[in-house]
């Protein structure tokens, strides 16, 4: 999460740059991430990085989230 008066300064693309880079390193090739239908700054940042639609899933405890995987290369 980015404080409100923070984004837009490049802060979630470059940790999950950062991210990225560690996944390579430790040869981990894909990432999977799941989100809120609502979270429209969360889904705009995942298809920008190259993360790919998945579907919908359930959590254990039945809410809905919004599925997407990136291949780490």
């Amino acid at each position: 999460a980015i404080k409100k008066e923070f984004r837009k300064f490049g802060l979630a693309t470059f940790m999950f740059h950062e991210f990225h880079l560690q996944l390579r390193k430790d040869n981990i090739k894909s990432l999977k991430i799941d989100t809120h239908k609502e979270n429209m700054g969360m889904q705009s940042l995942l298809k920008k990085l190259g993360y790919q639609y998945c579907g919908i899933i359930y959590t254990n405890y039945k809410a809905k989230r919004l599925a997407f995987e990136k291949v780490i290369s």
